[in-house]
């Protein structure tokens, strides 16, 4: 029964979440729409919130993927560093295990991090993608910066 009311919301293009297990990293995840999968990748010391607005859009053409990474939102924090190069592999992760294929990527802040990460590491998993990320004063290959703001675009 439970499962019937998920697929339900799933074809109503509510918002679903659920817990996976992602190379050993409990993951919670939304999930919304049908279509090519669309990861997006919340910024840093926040959940998937910040997301909502621009959902039921994106919801129209894609698999919206929503993970949580470690130590955000319904995501459990784990023993040991936190960098961007961990929550890209946790990230490469959920892709295999989840998104079936390769996924479009968008990050902001932390997320558009690990989003450029996760590119140039694994191609294969990355349709194309947008990342924007204050955390660079310095150009970003493809894209333009001023000052503390950066905006890439790319296709593997």
């Amino acid at each position: 029964m439970a499962v019937d009311r998920l697929a339900e919301r799933k074809r109503e293009g509510e918002r679903t979440g659920q817990y996976v297990d992602a190379a050993g990293v409990k993951t919670w995840f939304d999930s919304w729409g049908s279509g090519s999968p669309l990861l997006l990748l919340h910024g840093d010391l926040v959940g998937n919130g910040p997301w909502e607005p621009m959902v039921p859009a994106l919801a129209e053409r894609f698999r919206v993927l929503a993970p949580e990474r470690r130590g955000h939102g319904h995501t459990p924090d784990v023993e040991g560093d936190l960098t961007y190069w961990l929550l890209a592999e946790d990230t490469i992760a959920f892709l295999e295990t989840v998104a079936e294929g390769p996924a479009h990527l968008v990050g902001w802040s932390g997320g558009g991090n690990v989003a450029l990460i996760v590119a140039s590491q694994r191609p294969d998993l990355v349709r194309n993608g947008v990342s924007v990320t204050h955390s660079t004063n310095k150009p970003v290959v493809g894209g333009t910066s001023g000052g503390n703001f950066a905006v890439a675009r790319y296709r593997a």
